[in-house]
């Protein structure tokens, strides 16, 4: 879903969207990293989002090293969070109903309010 996001981020359908926030998201430009049925998503955008973001990944997630994962924040203009060695985080991850994530959804809707962005 990050993929989506960074790909339509410039679309006018998106014009309305505020604030992303973007948790494990998958390097689909390393076949190292992803199974090729996520490989129709390369390369991966890299231009600065039009929007708020935070970009959640931990520190063992098998596809996308952190560091990859902290360039494509930089790139996008969002914000880094690490949330330490997790695997990748999704339903079968075990965190349950995930308050960290409430906590930073939260947080970034309240940064897009700062921003003007929200209504």
């Amino acid at each position: 879903a990050c993929a989506l996001v960074a790909h339509s981020a410039r679309r006018p359908a998106w014009s309305r969207v505020v604030a992303a926030l973007l948790v494990a998201p998958a390097d689909v430009d390393s076949p190292a990293h992803t199974p090729p049925e996520t490989r129709g998503f390369a390369p991966l955008p890299t231009a600065r989002l039009p929007f708020a973001a935070t970009v959640v990944s931990s520190r063992n997630d098998p596809f996308v090293p952190f560091e990859r994962a902290a360039e494509l924040a930089r790139a996008w203009g969002a914000e880094l969070v690490d949330a330490g060695s997790v695997g990748h985080i999704n339903a079968e991850s075990g965190l349950g109903d995930w308050l960290e994530g409430r906590r930073l959804l939260g947080a970034l809707v309240a940064r897009a309010a700062r921003r003007g962005d929200a209504p």
